[in-house]
């Protein structure tokens, strides 16, 4: 005789190597506005355009870039060397120009990622794809394994700077001032044209310098060399050697994050943050710098590195 119990439900999403994706609707139609005003304001507008309103765009895009590089992931996130406090409240209000959340949310993710690299909990896992990687990590919600580990990652430090604190509690009209009004009032004051082709610009400087960061989380562990560490899906990637903050030598920043230079070269025009940050030094603003040693680097080269080519 059949039973006539019911059969109890599974809740697959408690099951080991399941994941159920919830889309974060209100961030897709975001993106899918930012990225239409982007392209009306580059193609519709093309007229308005002038170089003088380019220079300004483009000064604007590596001020907010070098805030995430030299602040949110060297000095912030890594630790990598000290800032006087006027530097830090510049880079914290130039992180606001970036709009890529508040420094404590943007640092604990990166040590999550540093830490966790390629697993439930980091945040935007290449596991789960390039596009997730890129930007779709940011149209879904966390991993549960992302928000476990985060709530266990200590953070104190960040929290313990007045500045990363300042920027934390006012950040909603810090975004706003950063990313639109500012930019936008200096290119309508300054070069008489429209409001809205003003705001497009600053729009279209923000979209940029979103897949400007982006890119490291997909294209620097997609294929390029490893030199350091053959094992990792990190790689400096030659697409992105031009990169606006200099984060191409990937595989070299995952094997020795601390190094406040994103490769073993102690000069070079591909990673002129840390170039900013060495002139900086001269100057009393940054001091502390830490770096890896020849030998160490020369030791992790012969031992996990690999020549060169294509993962």
């Amino acid at each position: 005789m059949c039973s006539t119990k019911p059969t109890p439900s599974i809740d697959y999403s408690k099951r080991s190597g399941y994941f159920r994706t919830r889309i974060v609707w209100p961030n897709v139609f975001f993106f899918i506005f930012l990225h239409c005003a982007a392209l009306y304001t580059v193609f519709g507008c093309a007229h308005l355009w002038s170089w003088k309103i380019f220079c300004v765009w483009y000064l604007t895009a590596c001020l907010s870039a070098y805030s995430v590089s030299i602040g949110a992931h060297r000095l912030w996130s890594h630790r990598c060397f000290k800032a006087r406090l006027p530097l830090r409240i510049v880079l914290m209000l130039l992180n606001c120009m970036a709009g890529q959340n508040d420094l404590f949310v943007w640092c604990r993710d990166h040590r999550l990622h540093h830490k966790y690299t390629d697993t439930d909990a980091d945040p935007h896992s290449t596991t789960r794809g390039m596009f997730f990687a890129h930007m779709g990590w940011l149209m879904l919600k966390k991993h549960d394994a992302v928000i476990e580990k985060g709530k266990s990652l200590d953070c104190s430090d960040l929290l313990g700077d007045p500045v990363i604190r300042f920027q934390r509690r006012f950040y909603i009209p810090l975004y706003f001032l950063g990313v639109v009004i500012v930019p936008s009032w200096i290119i309508y004051r300054c070069f008489d044209v429209p409001l809205l082709f003003a705001v497009g610009t600053s729009l279209t400087r923000y979209t940029f310098q979103l897949h400007n960061t982006w890119c490291i989380n997909s294209l620097a562990h997609w294929f390029g060399d490893r030199p350091y560490d053959k094992n990792i899906k990190a790689c400096d990637n030659p697409v992105i050697k031009w990169h606006l903050i200099g984060e191409c030598f990937h595989n070299y920043h995952h094997v020795f994050p601390f190094d406040y230079k994103s490769s073993e070269f102690p000069f070079t025009i591909f990673d002129t943050s840390s170039s900013l940050i060495r002139l900086l030094s001269y100057v009393g603003l940054t001091y502390d710098l830490k770096e890896a040693s020849q030998e160490a680097v020369a030791r992790r080269k012969e031992k996990i590195g690999q020549d060169g080519g294509l993962y």
